[in-house]
């Protein structure tokens, strides 16, 4: 089964950040000589399980080489959940639509590939999870956070299986999430304050938070285990940066 895909890519860095790139728009980072939305671009479009897929992104870039291999460019807000609604809406016959953002630096077709598969079809959101140890050490610095859990130590993925219908009635609570999805407090907040207690007492677990998060958004959450981890390496700032120019040169991954 095919989906849909759009890429969310109306981000902007500035200071030492964009001058250490090169580019005030972070999408733009090139790594190993290749931009990060021409990574997703390619991950999306060689995985075998993406249609058509659709660009979030800055006006200044229609029509540039950097968007080859998009078929709909949509023109990016500030706000990162309206980023989030223009593609839901671009989409909006689909039953299901793919999220990617585009500041992964190692994303490839297989990753989307496995997945998409992981995901079950009565999902309203799948994300994929990953516990601490599931992450080779040699690339665990590249992963920003992880969430401290009775079960275990999580951190999540940047991409997503969407119910649309459901995502686009619960637009504020979709933002609300992925604004928050890798910071402890910030999800907990978000899931209520009990949460917060819960995470400070050390009873937090997964599957409470998971359950809570279905209700929120008003349809069944998935946190999608065994996935590959270059779909939770991303970068977020000059230190991620350059552990990511230095994984890349070292061929580790």
């Amino acid at each position: 089964m095919k989906y849909n895909a759009f890429i969310t890519a109306g981000g902007l860095i500035s200071g030492k950040f964009a001058q250490m790139t090169g580019t005030e728009i972070k999408a733009l980072i090139k790594i190993d000589g290749k931009s990060l939305l021409q990574r997703a671009v390619y991950a999306l479009r060689e995985s075998g399980v993406i249609s058509r897929i659709a660009l979030v992104a800055p006006e200044e870039m229609r029509g540039t080489p950097e968007v080859r291999g998009v078929d709909d460019f949509i023109p990016a807000d500030k706000s990162g959940v309206e980023n989030i609604l223009r593609g839901l809406r671009n989409f909006k016959d689909d039953k299901h639509v793919v999220l990617c953002t585009s500041d992964l630096p190692f994303i490839n077709a297989n990753a989307v590939k496995d997945f998409i598969e992981r995901c079950p079809e009565d999902a309203a959101v799948c994300y994929p999870i990953f516990e601490r140890d599931e992450i080779n050490p040699s690339i665990r610095p590249g992963v920003p956070s992880y969430i401290k859990l009775r079960d275990g130590h999580f951190t999540g993925g940047s991409i997503f299986r969407l119910d649309t219908a459901v995502c686009l009635l619960g637009i504020d609570e979709i933002g609300k999430s992925f604004r928050k999805r890798k910071s402890a407090l910030g999800m907990a907040s978000l899931l209520g304050w009990r949460f917060v207690l819960e995470l400070l007492l050390g009873r937090a677990k997964l599957e409470s938070l998971i359950k809570r998060a279905g209700e929120i958004i008003g349809g069944k959450c998935v946190a999608v285990r065994g996935c590959d981890p270059v779909i939770t390496m991303d970068i977020d700032d000059e230190k991620s940066y350059l552990f990511s120019l230095e994984l890349s040169k070292s061929r580790q991954i």
